[in-house]
């Protein structure tokens, strides 16, 4: 039981370090910035792979299909997770926190079954070395978001 404690503790420091970044990176304190990552990141891509029309046209397709269901997970994990933990942590009885991790063990089967679709859809109709680029260039672009999350914005609103 008190393994059980230091594990949910420790993972509600984790997580609350983690939310704020996805908060905004994935444009939940603000809408619009949703729409400008998911442009600029497809747009990155897209050129990155080096996409024929065909191909960009099914990819286009797939990836805002694939990144929409991961937003709606990222938004289910805020308000069934982050949420509970962060709000009222010490009033949650045993039984609300085993809710909580088989919420998260929940959440964490959709966001693999949802890349993992992803990645199926594409390698259908990409060849191989571009499904591998993909990964390649998708960590690079995540990686120059957190840069500029991680310094911040000079006004209080984030501008992607």
């Amino acid at each position: 039981m008190k393994k059980l404690k230091i594990l949910l503790l420790l993972t509600g420091i984790l997580l609350s370090g983690l939310s704020q970044a996805q908060h905004y990176q994935f444009g939940q304190k603000n809408p619009d910035n949703y729409k400008k990552i998911l442009e600029r990141k497809l747009s990155y891509l897209k050129e990155n792979l080096n996409l024929s029309k065909k191909e960009s046209e099914q990819f286009e397709k797939q990836f805002r299909e694939y990144f929409n269901k991961k937003r709606e997970l990222n938004r289910a994990f805020h308000t069934e997770i982050i949420n509970p933990i962060q709000q009222n942590f010490k009033e949650l009885n045993q039984k609300e926190k085993q809710k909580i991790i088989q919420k998260k063990l929940e959440i964490d089967r959709k966001r693999y079954e949802n890349n993992r679709d992803f990645i199926l859809k594409i390698n259908g109709f990409l060849p191989p070395d571009k499904v591998i680029k993909y990964f390649k260039f998708e960590r690079q672009f995540n990686r120059e978001m957190f840069k500029k999350i991680k310094k911040g914005p000079k006004n209080k609103h984030r501008n992607f």
